[in-house]
Order: structure tokens, then sequence, then C-alpha cells
């Protein structure tokens, strides 16, 4: 299972960063344009970064993260492990893997912010023998295919077409 993509959004230049373009801009007569070719960094970073009082980046505001970035990645590879991991409770992985040090909220706004959202786990309809010799065939018949002929098909997900109480 692929991670799912962090918080978007740009970071804020570094003091550094934010000197270098103040000197490429004021120094050097460079535009912003030309900042930005050279840089890398974001129109609206150079732009702050001109526009400031001086180089100086400001304070982060807001609370700390309680999590550390090696505690995060230690909780998704936990939690992307198996089935059974992806489905357990915010508190029971707290207890599990912090020793219960973290609340819910911290697991459940960690989670979040790295990009897992909680489903319903769907149910997948048993297979029965009559269904695992029928696609047994058809796997069979199209052992050889070449790459042009199954690029001629469309693909949907016949599983969830069946009815009865394996709708969810």
């Amino acid at each position: 299972m692929a991670r799912p993509q962090g918080s978007s959004g740009t970071k804020q230049l570094t003091t550094e960063q934010r000197q270098r373009v103040r000197t490429l801009y004021f120094d050097a007569a460079l535009s912003q344009a030309d900042i930005h070719r050279i840089t890398g960094y974001t129109k609206a970073q150079i732009r702050t970064a001109i526009r400031a009082h001086d180089a100086t980046a400001g304070r982060s505001t807001g609370r700390p993260r309680s999590l550390t970035p090696a505690q995060e990645e230690e909780l998704v590879q936990y939690v992307t492990s198996s089935k059974k991991t992806r489905r357990m409770g915010l508190l029971e992985l707290s207890t599990i893997i912090f020793a219960g040090v973290y609340g819910l909220w911290v697991i459940k706004h960690a989670l979040y912010r790295l990009g897992f959202r909680r489903y319903v786990a769907r149910k997948k309809p048993p297979i029965t023998e009559r269904t695992r010799i029928l696609r047994e065939t058809w796997a069979k018949e199209h052992e050889h295919w070449t790459p042009e002929q199954w690029a001629k098909i469309l693909w949907t997900d016949e599983t969830w077409v069946v009815g009865g109480p394996y709708r969810k």
C-alpha cells in the first residue's frame, strides 16, 4: 500500500535563503522571475523575502507537534503493515506503538495530516468452488495474450457488482 501524500504547501524560507534572495534582488538587480529560475523558490516566497523589513525569518507559530518525524514514520509503517493493524482503533495504536504516552487525538491528527482517512472496510464475497474453477479456466484461456490484446479490454472491478450482504 502506497503511503498517502502528506501536507501540500511550501515551506518558509530560512534566514540564509531569504538573505540570498534579497542579495540577488537588491545587489545583483535581478528580477523576481530570474531569481525564481535560479533558486527554484516560489514567486510568493521570493516576494515575501523582498518585502520583509530584514532577512530574518519569522518564528513558527502554533503548538509544536507531539510526535517527531521518526515517530510518525514508525506509526505509518505499523499501520500499513497488515490488514489487522490498518483496522485497529486509534487508542489501541497509541498503546501498542507508544506505550500509551500519546493520546487518541495526537494519533488521529498525525494520521490525518499524513493523508490517512477512516473508512468502512469493504467486505469481499467469498470465492466458491464454482467461481474458483471459472476464474482458473479464464486465466488459462488468456495466459498467452499479447499486450495489444490486453490493451483492448475495459477493466472494471466486478467484485463490487455482486448483490446480497456484500455491498460494503
